[in-house]
């Protein structure tokens, strides 16, 4: 339960932060942050889940 609880999480994350980046009322500078740290926290969280995995693995 608690993998989907994650999914679930990141991908409210990688959603809100696609519709903020794109929204025009904001300045660009802004929209290029939000764009920025979305990528940033997905890959971050790509590396955790695979760290995960192959730990794991080895037990």
């Amino acid at each position: 339960m608690s993998s989907l609880t994650d999914t679930l999480k990141t991908t409210a994350v990688g959603f809100s932060g696609h519709l903020v980046s794109g929204w025009d009322m904001l300045p660009d500078i802004v929209s290029i942050g939000v764009g920025m740290m979305t990528m940033l926290y997905l890959a971050f969280k790509i590396v955790l889940t695979s760290q995960e995995l192959k730990n794991a693995r080895k037990e």
